[in-house]
């Protein structure tokens, strides 16, 4: 009789060894879980900064003067912007008016086809070109300030456009970039890919 009263006892006892186990490492797990940091937010995507890539970027509208088709078919991922331009039409991309403060200029790839172009780049604030100074055209009006691009057939090009180029300063509200057939004939049609701002 006495050894089964000891097997309960220790039986007991084990129950109350592994309870008091149980306590002692919930209050450790919590500990653990309250000071870990939490993960830190993944960066908010820039909105603005995506012009075109593969179709318009959010707030950015096709205002083009000239014959345009967005995400054309060329038998590649890339789905540029097509251009068929006459004399001075451009590809035109508004948006609506943001500080240019963050970005130091825009990039962009272009194709010719067909023969040479030459192209105008130009920023636009206030629904106007920007001006290149005090300079004035021969129809009496101020001048754009503009990139420009010589292209011939053979593949993408890549540019670059710093913004002091373009006339834009830090204090500057942009509302639009075009790319304009920079002669009075018109211009064989040409590919515009992956125009951004850079930071």
């Amino acid at each position: 009789m006495k050894t089964g009263r000891t097997c309960e006892n220790g039986e007991n006892v084990m129950k109350s060894l592994i309870a008091a186990a149980a306590l002692l490492v919930v209050p450790a797990t919590a500990a653990t879980a309250q000071t870990t940091p939490a993960p830190a937010p993944a960066p908010a995507a820039d909105p603005v900064a995506k012009i075109y890539d593969k179709a318009l970027g959010a707030g950015w509208q096709n205002w083009s003067w000239a014959t345009t088709e967005l995400s054309a078919d060329i038998g590649s991922p890339r789905m540029p912007i097509m251009v068929e331009a006459k004399g001075y039409q451009a590809l035109y991309l508004h948006h609506e008016p943001f500080s240019a403060a963050p970005y130091r200029g825009i990039s962009m790839l272009i194709q010719v086809v067909g023969g040479n172009a030459e192209v105008r780049i130009m920023a636009f604030a206030k629904g106007q070109p920007i001006p290149d100074g005090t300079k004035v055209g021969a129809d009496g009006k101020p001048e754009a300030k503009a990139k420009v691009v010589k292209l011939a057939p053979g593949g993408w090009t890549k540019i670059v456009i710093p913004f002091g180029d373009l006339g834009i300063t830090k204090s500057t509200m942009i509302d639009g970039f075009c790319v304009q057939n920079g002669s009075g004939e018109a211009a064989p049609h040409f590919y515009v890919a992956d125009v951004m701002l850079n930071s």
